[in-house]
C-alpha cells in the first residue's frame, strides 16, 4: 500500500529547502540596499524582481517581492514617539475651566433658515 497524504506532505517538506518561514524575506533585506539603488536609479520593480529571480538570489513571487519593496524600502516602519505628558482630552483656559471638546460631524438645527431652504 501507498504513502498516506500525510505522510507524502511530511516527505515533500523535507526534501524543500525554501520552506522555512522567513527565508525568502531574509534574502530579500539582504539585498535591500542593492533594490533600492536600482529603484532610484529609475529601473521598474518587475525588472528588478526578474532579474534578482533568473540570478536565482531570491525565490519569491512577485507579488510577495512587492510587499517586501513597499513594506521595507517605500515606506520604512517609523516609531511612534513617545508622548511625555499624559492625553486628559482638555486643555484648561487661563481662567482655570477646562475647554470644551470640539463638536465634529452632522449637528441637526431643528429651526432651519429660509435662506438654506432654497
Amino acid at each position: 500500500m501507498g504513502k498516506t497524504l500525510d505522510q507524502r506532505i511530511a516527505d515533500r517538506i523535507r526534501r524543500s529547502d525554501s520552506v522555512k518561514r522567513g527565508v525568502q524575506r531574509a534574502a530579500f533585506l539582504a539585498q535591500k540596499e542593492e533594490i533600492a539603488q536600482a529603484l532610484a536609479a529609475g529601473w521598474s520593480v518587475k525588472d528588478i524582481w526578474r532579474t534578482l529571480s533568473e540570478e536565482g538570489r531570491i525565490r519569491v513571487g512577485y507579488q510577495a517581492f512587492c510587499e517586501y519593496v513597499n513594506r521595507w524600502i517605500r515606506e520604512p516602519v517609523v516609531p511612534p514617539a513617545p508622548s511625555l505628558a499624559p492625553n486628559t482630552g482638555a486643555v484648561s483656559r487661563p481662567d482655570g475651566h477646562p475647554r470644551p471638546k470640539p463638536t465634529t460631524g452632522f449637528t441637526l438645527n431643528p429651526q432651519p433658515k429660509k435662506e438654506d431652504l432654497v
